[in-house]
């Protein structure tokens, strides 16, 4: 399994250049729990891989993020509203999920 985890690690970090969320998302995903065992492999390969693809091979990142620069000084309430907006509407979707399963286990409907 950490063979696995070790490919998965090293895939992400080098299609998106980000060895960090490979190693977590080998973890989480693949491994379902953080291990001591897996950690140095997982991290290994990720950061091999990551080196290998940009510095010896020259491959571009998958996805490029150009400058991102703001033009005026309100723009930064607008993202301070647009942020508790979103947190508003996740706080009301993740209790709507708890709501939905704990009126499905409610339900006499038969397996």
């Amino acid at each position: 399994m950490i063979a696995i985890a070790c490919g998965v690690s090293s895939a992400i970090s080098t299609a998106f250049n980000a060895p960090i969320a490979g190693i977590i998302f080998a973890h989480e995903v693949i491994l379902r729990h953080y291990s001591i065992r897996a950690f140095a492999p997982v991290t290994i390969s990720a950061y091999i891989s990551q080196v290998m693809a940009t510095e010896v091979f020259q491959r571009p990142r998958l996805l490029e993020v150009g400058e991102v620069s703001v033009q005026h000084a309100y723009q930064y309430g607008a993202f301070l509203l647009v942020g508790v907006a979103v947190a508003a509407v996740a706080l009301f979707y993740m209790r709507g999920v708890l709501l939905s399963g704990k009126l499905a286990g409610k339900l006499k409907l038969p397996l």
